[in-house]
């Protein structure tokens, strides 16, 4: 009578824990031990607001997205490379943000870091790259056998630089023997 019970228990407990998913939430099921790993590409923007009105970058801004796929290896990253030995990366323009990326054929019991970067414009000019390159806008994921995770990547979205240019009708300082008697234009350049 006890073990019957306990079945019955954890036949409850497996119903209640998978009542809140769908096979479509979960995907396609691996074919043939096949590993995959689903992201689904967030983006938060940065909350510091200078007394002038600067609006940090938004989704709206993102033109484009990286993600590049490296296999841990302790704490040292290791592109992941295709047959012709080339880094895998992905480019997701920004009609498809909205859309989860899918990383098929992936070794299990494998930990993989998926990093993105975010552009302003196309190619990936260090000029034009809006997001930042700290953990905020990478995830690790450790895959087992048979495993297809789905993961949220945060993309932390950097402050926009201020810049900024002041004209004063007259400038004296003192101790430094400099008098201004003319405007004087000072240029802050980050």
């Amino acid at each position: 009578m006890f073990r019957s019970t306990s079945h019955r228990a954890a036949a409850v407990l497996a119903g209640i824990l998978l009542s809140g998913c769908s096979p479509a939430a979960l995907g396609p099921a691996p074919v043939g031990g096949e590993v995959s790993l689903r992201v689904s590409p967030r983006f938060q923007a940065e909350g510091y607001a200078a007394q002038a009105v600067i609006a940090p970058y938004t989704v709206d801004d993102v033109a484009h997205v990286v993600l590049s796929l490296y296999k841990l290896d302790g704490n040292t990253e290791l592109p992941v490379k295709n047959s012709q030995d080339v880094a895998i990366t992905l480019d997701v323009p920004r009609a498809e943000l909205g859309h989860d990326v899918v990383f098929t054929k992936l070794k299990a019991n494998t930990t993989y870091r998926i990093k993105a970067q975010a552009y302003k414009a196309a190619g990936t000019s260090v000029a034009d790259l809006i997001s930042t390159a700290d953990s905020a806008s990478y995830v690790d994921v450790a895959i087992g056998e048979n495993d297809r995770p789905a993961v949220a990547l945060t993309v932390k979205l950097k402050d926009q630089v201020f810049s900024g240019t002041v004209t004063l009708p007259e400038i004296t300082l003192t101790n430094g023997g400099y008098t201004a008697s003319d405007s004087v234009s000072v240029t802050i350049v980050p």
